[in-house]
């Protein structure tokens, strides 16, 4: 997802009434550890390399939890440099960000990750 706010990596996670507990890079799924943090921030570091590798200078990329399916996310802790927010909670976080990208910084993002090669 590439626009004012950011360029964020979306990992998508479909718990219907699950219980999600959050504190720091440690994220519970009814209790059980999950890899979501990791996985997301694995995802985020390659996306922002890759990116920079075709554009030829830095790009950010945060990785982003959506939870779909549930409201319950309890968080004690956040990790640095991972969002983790349920569904219906995601515009809202949007539109609260700073706008970090002017227009043509988007429209230079976004084209770079349009292109297949980028990715390759």
């Amino acid at each position: 997802m590439i626009g004012p706010g950011g360029v964020f990596t979306v990992n998508t996670k479909h718990h219907p009434d699950g219980q999600i507990w959050l504190a720091g890079d440690r994220l519970l799924v009814n209790g059980r550890a999950r890899p979501y943090i990791r996985n997301a921030r694995h995802e985020a570091g390659r996306a922002a390399k890759l990116l920079e590798a075709a554009g030829g200078r830095p790009v950010a990329v945060t990785g982003l939890i959506v939870f779909v399916g549930t409201d319950s996310v309890s968080v004690r802790d956040v990790p640095s440099d991972v969002w983790v927010v349920s569904q219906r909670k995601l515009v809202p976080f949007l539109a609260a960000g700073p706008v970090l990208l002017e227009p043509a910084e988007v429209a230079r993002v976004f084209a770079l990750a349009r292109r297949s090669d980028t990715w390759q």
